[in-house]
């Protein structure tokens, strides 16, 4: 939860009240003063700092200089990555054979924690 915690504030108590507490997105969302699809979209996003926090974290590279490609490996993994992510990503990885021989690892983490995402 030290992810979510240091999260802004607002996907936090979507995710306590969802995820934690049990409560449906009728009675999260009148708790909070939203209506549900607000609700619903605060709890998801929120579910998805962790994953990618989670993911991030238990993926760190050996290597200082990989940090930045992790960010973007981190990143394609969730489906978030932009063109130029990915083909900073696909450079970095023509070039290290660390991260390239951690690709598969990293797949399957995110599949672990994850509903499915386009992978990078």
């Amino acid at each position: 939860m030290h992810a979510l915690q240091s999260r802004p504030l607002p996907p936090r108590p979507a995710v306590n009240l969802t995820d934690i507490e049990g409560t449906g997105a009728t009675e999260t969302a009148h708790r909070l003063g939203l209506n549900p699809a607000a609700a619903a979209s605060l709890a998801y996003r929120g579910r998805e700092v962790l994953r990618t926090h989670y993911v991030r974290r238990h993926a760190a590279p050996a290597e200082p200089p990989c940090e930045r490609a992790l960010d973007r490996f981190v990143a394609a993994l969730r489906g978030r990555a932009t063109e130029r992510y990915r083909a900073a990503l696909q450079a970095h990885l023509e070039m290290c054979g660390p991260c390239t021989g951690a690709t598969s690892y990293r797949r399957e983490l995110n599949a672990s924690v994850s509903s499915p995402q386009r992978a990078g």
